[in-house]
């Protein structure tokens, strides 16, 4: 197909400029009538968003630091280190939205894939596109505290996420590695609250190190009651059993600790009885 425009042909500047407004204007029609045509983008929406969904549990988000490698640039800075840098993240699965209108239309119409969220390898500012593409569904949030943001302070990333509309619609909470520092943690225990739906709640504190670790006593920070609470998992950190958050609705209970030895924060086997036979 020849062109329009010959190289011989004398064309004017504002008559090439209109031209290129015309194509800007009306390239993306064509390719949206191009793709209509691709076998892949015509897949009934029942087996795409089967795809999806698939795709979503083995491609998660993810972040990365892009490091400078312009010594001279940047000669304070150790190039191979990975606390510098800017960070880039990655959107997983997410980019099955971008292949043609036809997937994204799908995607964004399907509220049940927006609702189970791993938020370590999102930035923050998606949490509003999270409440919005998951429409008015409850949500399943995952912050594993190892694996965020390497600058955010964790107290702070934990509010960024646990902001009071995410936690109006927060059905199951997990809270992986939470860093071992007792302020921290009480600053990340803290945005627990005003959770009504929360049926799920997972606290694990992160991994211990040394052989002179012990558990970690949770203290005031769990104080408010959950009405719909049933399932409460705790790993290396703990409540007193006194704590309203071990209600009559519990239907499952976990506490675990890897410390070998007897440690007065780990309630013992024969109070943890007394508190399930109450």
């Amino acid at each position: 197909m020849a062109s329009r425009f010959q190289p011989q042909r004398r064309v004017s500047v504002s008559e090439l400029d209109r031209e290129l407004e015309l194509l800007r204007e009306f390239s993306p029609l064509m390719k949206m009538q191009r793709n209509a045509h691709v076998p892949m983008c015509k897949l009934p929406a029942e087996l795409l968003i089967y795809i999806f969904d698939l795709l979503r549990d083995v491609w998660d988000p993810d972040w990365e630091r892009k490091v400078y490698s312009d010594e001279e640039e940047f000669p304070e800075f150790d190039t191979v280190s990975s606390s510098t840098g800017d960070i880039s993240h990655s959107l997983g699965w997410m980019n099955a939205t971008h292949v043609c209108s036809a997937w994204r239309k799908v995607a964004l119409s399907t509220p049940s894939l927006w609702c189970n969220v791993n938020c370590s390898g999102l930035s923050s500012r998606m949490r509003k596109t999270v409440l919005k593409r998951s429409a008015k569904l409850p949500l399943r949030l995952t912050l594993d505290f190892e694996d965020r943001p390497s600058r955010r302070d964790p107290g702070a990333w934990a509010k960024d996420w646990l902001s009071q509309p995410t936690r109006k619609r927060v059905r199951s909470l997990e809270l992986i590695s939470i860093p071992d520092s007792p302020e921290k943690f009480k600053a990340i225990l803290r945005r627990l609250r005003d959770l009504p739906q929360l049926v799920s709640l997972v606290v694990q504190r992160e991994e211990m190190v040394a052989s002179a670790d012990a558990p970690l006593a949770i203290h005031s920070h769990l104080a408010t009651p959950f009405p719909q609470l049933a399932k409460l998992s705790f790993l290396d950190c703990f409540p007193p059993l006194s704590s309203p958050i071990f209600s009559s609705n519990l239907t499952y209970l976990s506490l675990k600790t890897y410390y070998d030895e007897i440690h007065e924060s780990v309630p013992t086997v024969g109070d943890t009885v007394v508190l399930l036979s109450a």
